[in-house]
């Protein structure tokens, strides 16, 4: 991306346009730090975003403020979707500044843009509530514990309605791996606005130790999850597939879901909910429900996949087995079902192979 780019004045940019007003409608005049693409995504170019404008805030501690352009329609209108523009939602996030620093860092430019191409190719939007495991430190450069990202409802810019559809202002929000763990445990609501008790209007600060070693933290979190279970109903993952031999069948599943399936099924089954893995490069499901008679169903048609009846001891008892290591894993009194772990290989942009999980 390149700093200052500005639009072809002959380009209609309604939808930018509806941006930009309720940015300017927090900000007022400020002109704002703004990276454009050289190369549109829709041109073959590496950056889906068209561009982001970062603002500097001093509200309710010294923070950049970052605003994507181009996962909403910002030209004319492409999609038969009246009621949302494009994919119904812009990012953004807020990292703290330091008192010397004039320039936003570039690598939350390289961020943005790799969570919109994976909306992107995905086709998988994320809303307030989500959660996304990075795999890595969330700037590779510096030094902290935030591996993972939450998403919620940007409290400044909220929803626009824009002339091609309504927009969602979702903001990206930094979490350290045992934060994760709890907020997939537990229930997602409750979760951030316990993080927003610590971290007033979700800045991100990078240096900053886990929350879970706070003690009222931890104890919320903990009591929380015994009453509540987990909100988390779906999860997403590489792969899930199965293969069926008369009355035995092998459900194959990524290494990499794993863990978020370990710490979720404790939290869902035995609060008599469902929960499912969505395998988004083979299209395939893999859905438990509670229930007292265990067994399985194959699911045809457009949802394509295995929904297997488990009871909360088995679920509780299933979770324990899981490992994200390459094995095969069975449960006393589900006949028949075979669980078969496979590794995940974790690639860059560029689809090199940088760490295999499992």
């Amino acid at each position: 991306m390149t700093s200052d780019s500005s639009n072809d004045d002959n380009v209609v940019t309604i939808g930018w346009e509806a941006i930009n007003g309720a940015v300017e409608a927090v900000y007022d005049n400020q002109k704002p730090h703004h990276y454009g693409t050289v190369v549109s995504w829709a041109l073959g170019g590496p950056d889906p975003l068209d561009g982001i404008s970062v603002y500097k805030s001093e509200s309710p501690v010294p923070h950049w403020h970052f605003v994507t352009y181009g996962l909403s329609e910002l030209y004319d209108k492409q999609s038969e979707d009246t009621e949302y523009s494009g994919f119904g939602l812009e990012l953004t996030f807020r990292l703290a500044r330091a008192a010397d620093e004039y320039d936003p860092p570039k690598w939350v430019l390289s961020l943005l843009n790799n969570l919109a191409r994976y909306i992107f190719e995905s086709r998988n939007v994320f809303s307030p509530g989500d959660h996304m495991d990075l795999n890595s430190k969330i700037a590779l450069e510096v030094e902290t514990q935030l591996t993972a990202v939450g998403f919620v409802t940007d409290g400044d810019l909220g929803t626009i309605a824009t002339p091609h559809g309504r927009v969602d202002f979702i903001q990206i929000v930094g979490l350290t791996s045992d934060e994760l763990a709890a907020k997939i445990s537990w229930d997602g609501d409750e979760f951030f606005e316990l993080v927003q008790q610590h971290c007033p209007k979700f800045v991100t600060t990078l240096d900053r130790p886990s929350l879970v070693d706070e003690p009222d933290f931890s104890r919320a979190v903990t009591e929380g999850r015994a009453n509540d279970g987990s909100s988390t109903g779906v999860t997403y993952t590489e792969v899930v597939d199965y293969t069926q031999d008369g009355d035995q069948i092998t459900i194959v599943i990524d290494a990499l879901s794993i863990k978020t399936l370990s710490m979720v099924l404790p939290g869902r089954v035995p609060f008599e909910r469902d929960f499912t893995v969505f395998g988004y490069t083979t299209k395939k499901l893999l859905q438990f429900e509670p229930g007292e008679s265990p067994g399985f169903e194959i699911i045809l048609g457009e949802q394509n996949g295995v929904s297997l009846t488990i009871t909360g001891d088995q679920a509780t008892e299933l979770s324990k087995r899981l490992k994200p290591v390459a094995s095969d894993v069975t449960l006393p009194g589900l006949d028949g079902v075979t669980f078969r772990i496979i590794p995940t290989e974790i690639k860059d942009n560029a689809g090199n192979v940088v760490r295999t999980v499992g």
